[in-house]
């Protein structure tokens, strides 16, 4: 049968989890779960990835679902808190006999989710996670199925393209948790193929908008560019807060923050940053790297 796109793909990333459900009735519902930040910091972002979700499902039920049996696609808001992601996970694995998860957000988050084992308990995969930390692929976790690039290429791609333009001098922007550590990491890693080290760093707490202590720490290193390791609220209030004291620093973040989102919370302060695009290479006939 020729499925369209988003039934392929869904069947595809699902596959392995329907294994041992031949039992069920063909008319039951597969319950894909989402956990993603509907409320607090994250929550544009959040909403953006339920609804490509909802959307692919809606596809692949319009074309027959997957081997015949709908899709039924469950979402809790956890807020982007840690605590949260696994209570309502244990809710979608326990209670909703999730089959499948889907578009869960932070790096944090998702690595309490391993620590906890509840996907390896459970024989429930992660698909798609909305994140690049590298703890998260290394080492190599068979409940996670990555669709993005890591924060470490990411990071490495920024690096090149502004040493290239011969900008030597640069800080990071971070948050405080695995998320910016991760990035952080990566930075660090890039600058010292090239002999570099960072000029200053700052760091903000996850789920707050305080920029201005970060603000007065990178300050002091006088970077011509400053790496930004931060969802898209925090890392706005920074470039606003930044450039009002220090025009023309370059500013590059990281693809998780959104373009249309950065301009609305930064205004024109947004004009002149940049970012890697994490996208699967065209040329490639797999659904990930």
């Amino acid at each position: 049968m020729n499925l369209p796109r988003p039934c392929r793909i869904l069947a595809a990333l699902f596959g392995l989890a329907f294994l041992g459900l031949a039992g069920a009735s063909p008319a039951e519902p597969l319950v894909i779960g989402q956990c993603a930040p509907l409320s607090g910091s994250l929550a544009g972002t959040g909403k953006e990835m339920v609804l490509g979700v909802r959307l692919a499902i809606e596809s692949a039920n319009a074309a027959g679902g997957v081997n015949g049996r709908p899709l039924k696609h469950v979402v809790k808001d956890d807020g982007y808190r840690t605590a949260e992601t696994l209570r309502l996970t244990e809710e979608l694995v326990e209670r909703d006999k999730a089959v499948a998860l889907v578009g869960y957000a932070g790096t944090g988050n998702i690595a309490e989710l391993l620590t906890n084992g509840i996907l390896a308990r459970s024989n429930v995969p992660l698909v798609a996670p909305y994140t690049g930390g590298e703890p998260l692929r290394t080492p190599f976790n068979p409940w996670i199925y990555h669709i993005r690039a890591g924060y470490g290429d990411e990071t490495e791609a920024m690096v090149e393209q502004l040493v290239n333009s011969g900008i030597q001098r640069i800080a990071v922007f971070h948050q405080n948790d695995a998320f910016g550590e991760a990035g952080l990491a990566g930075v660090e890693k890039a600058l010292a193929q090239h002999k570099l080290k960072i000029v200053s760093k700052g760091s903000y707490e996850k789920n707050t908008e305080a920029v201005a202590d970060a603000v007065a720490h990178i300050a002091r290193g006088a970077p011509q560019a400053v790496i930004l390791v931060g969802i898209v609220r925090p890392v706005g209030a920074f470039i606003k807060a930044y450039l009002a004291g220090y025009p023309g620093t370059q500013m590059f973040s990281l693809s998780v923050v959104s373009a249309a989102e950065l301009s609305q919370v930064a205004g024109d302060s947004a004009g002149g940053w940049g970012s890697p695009r994490s996208c699967r290479p065209p040329s490639t006939t797999t659904c990930a790297w």
